[in-house]
């Protein structure tokens, strides 16, 4: 995702073979969703895997920012907290968060979060990983590979 007015940075996210990029519009900074399904014969229910990355509108403090961030994160009702744990994306003050849901059992999210400062700004990123339960090990891997290569330039 390219530097726009309301965006003043990049961030991109590694490309993987098998994995469909459709750009999000609307919003405030907009952003990408990346997607796989696999189709695999006598197995009920298509493996699929979905990764989103959304700009949300700035903040003009980074507290405001981090409220909003951490609450994203948090695994709501049905949902069990697997994780939350706070990280460092490109030089900034991040957080990665898990969450596997109760009813349906087995979706899984993965979610890693942070604040970027600039222009006198602060803008909330939050990359969001989602496979289901059918999903292969191969579609969890590129999930994990996906949030672990996020980055970010000024």
């Amino acid at each position: 995702m390219g530097r726009t007015p309301e965006r003043p940075f990049t961030l991109s996210i590694p490309r993987l073979a098998d994995w469909t990029e459709q750009p999000v519009s609307g919003g405030v900074g907009g952003g990408l969703t990346v997607s796989r399904s696999d189709v695999e014969a006598g197995r009920f229910g298509n493996p699929n895997g979905t990764v989103a990355v959304t700009v949300l509108s700035r903040e003009q403090s980074v507290e405001g920012a981090w409220a909003r961030l951490e609450s994203l994160a948090r695994a709501g009702s049905g949902w069990t907290q697997d994780g939350f744990d706070r990280v460092e994306v490109c030089g900034h003050r991040g957080l990665r968060a898990a969450a596997t849901s109760t009813a349906p059992a087995g979706v899984r999210d993965d979610r890693l979060a942070v604040a970027f400062e600039m222009g006198g700004a602060v803008y909330p990123v939050m990359v969001t990983g989602r496979t289901n339960a059918a999903a292969t090990e191969a579609i969890r891997a590129d999930v994990a590979t996906i949030l672990g290569g996020v980055q970010v330039t000024g």
